[in-house]
């Protein structure tokens, strides 16, 4: 078990309730939204932490199980191993309504290909998504060589900050590159401090929009505040994530857009595997 893997497992009972007991629907501490209100079928999204390596796959999971919390979508976890050998398939499930699958590159690229399903033998065709669904793409982009190829499958990219310049400046720089690499991402900043005021939290969003726009022309979205809990912090309350703003991730008018054959391909796949 490689070092990636071993992050895999631990802690992720310490993040959120959500992966202790499967939740039933009516546990939910906010309104569960239904799956009418969703303007997308499927997203292909990934959440970074530029300035913490090694939180992403801790961090993907987390964020997950504050979205679901808010509304009754589905969602899953690929974990995006590099030099893990012979894991494929590897699904786990966290929760009633979150699963982890582990990868290595090489078998995802084999996922967005056209032609023989290597798990049941059967050729795939691609369809449309049926219901709502959230695709947590986990990787260390500091790690992974081919950034570009999985760059190319995700929609949106989650930069997950704490308040500070330096932090700010390491998320301006990761999402220069990921939008060298694919012009159709849409970028979404969300604060991880456990005490930063509204007031604060807007000029820093205003300043950052600001720069983005002017020397890459991306108009950044901004999703809240979101503690992320340490070791020794108390699992979070209803009222510890109510900064926490999904709405502008779960109403995506932006995402109506068809699916690249790549995309259609490694969902219709990754819907055999999770089923």
């Amino acid at each position: 078990m490689n070092k990636v893997e071993k992050k895999l497992k631990r802690g992720l009972e310490d993040i959120s309730p959500l992966f202790r007991n499967a939740p039933s629907s009516s546990s939910s501490p906010t309104e569960i939204l239904s799956p009418c209100a969703f303007k997308f079928d499927v997203q292909f999204l990934t959440v970074c932490v530029p300035d913490h390596e090694g939180d992403a796959f801790l961090s993907n999971a987390y964020l997950a199980s504050q979205v679901i919390r808010q509304s009754s979508l589905f969602s899953s976890l690929v974990s995006i191993i590099p030099g893990a050998e012979n894991v494929f398939p590897s699904v786990e499930h966290l929760d009633s309504r979150i699963s982890r699958l582990r990868l290595s590159p090489e078998e995802l690229w084999a996922l967005t290909q056209n032609g023989r399903n290597h798990l049941s033998g059967e050729g795939v065709r691609p369809s449309e998504p049926q219901n709502p669904f959230l695709v947590f793409l986990e990787f260390e982009p500091s790690q992974f060589r081919s950034l570009s190829r999985v760059a190319l499958l995700l929609d949106r990219v989650i930069l997950f900050v704490p308040s500070q310049v330096e932090s700010l400046r390491e998320a301006y720089r990761l999402m220069k590159i990921f939008w060298n690499l694919n012009r159709e991402i849409e970028f979404l900043l969300l604060f991880r401090d456990k005490v930063l005021s509204l007031k604060r939290q807007e000029y820093l969003f205003e300043q950052f929009s600001l720069i983005a726009s002017r020397f890459l022309g991306i108009s950044p979205g901004w999703l809240g505040n979101l503690a992320f809990p340490g070791k020794n912090d108390s699992l979070g309350t209803a009222e510890e994530v109510s900064e926490f703003n999904p709405e502008y991730l779960l109403a995506a008018d932006g995402l109506r857009r068809p699916l690249s054959p790549e995309k259609l391909h490694l969902w219709n796949k990754l819907r055999k595997i999770l089923r």
